[in-house]
C-alpha cells in the first residue's frame, strides 16, 4: 500500500501524481454533420466560499445539506 501524505501541497517540487499528459481535448460534435459543438455553459449563479488553510475545508464541504455561509458570484 502506498504512503501517500494528504498535505501534498506542502512538496511544491511534486506537480502531478497519476496524471496523464497534458493535451488539446478539443469540442466534441454530436456528429459528423452538426454544425455546433456540444458544450455545456457554466455561466450562471455559483456558490463561492474562500478557506484560507486546507485544514479549514469542512468533510462535507460538497454535500447539498452542508451549511456553509458563502456567497453568490456571477459567472460570464
Amino acid at each position: 500500500m502506498w504512503n501517500v501524505s494528504d498535505k501534498l501541497y506542502l512538496l511544491p517540487e511534486i506537480q502531478e501524481i497519476n496524471r496523464l499528459p497534458m493535451h488539446s481535448g478539443g469540442l466534441p460534435y454530436r456528429s459528423r454533420e452538426a454544425v455546433e459543438p456540444e458544450k455545456l455553459s457554466l455561466d450562471g449563479n455559483w456558490k463561492f466560499r474562500l478557506y484560507h488553510r486546507p485544514e479549514e475545508v469542512p468533510a462535507d464541504f460538497a454535500a447539498p445539506q452542508a451549511d456553509v455561509k458563502e456567497r453568490r458570484v456571477q459567472v460570464f
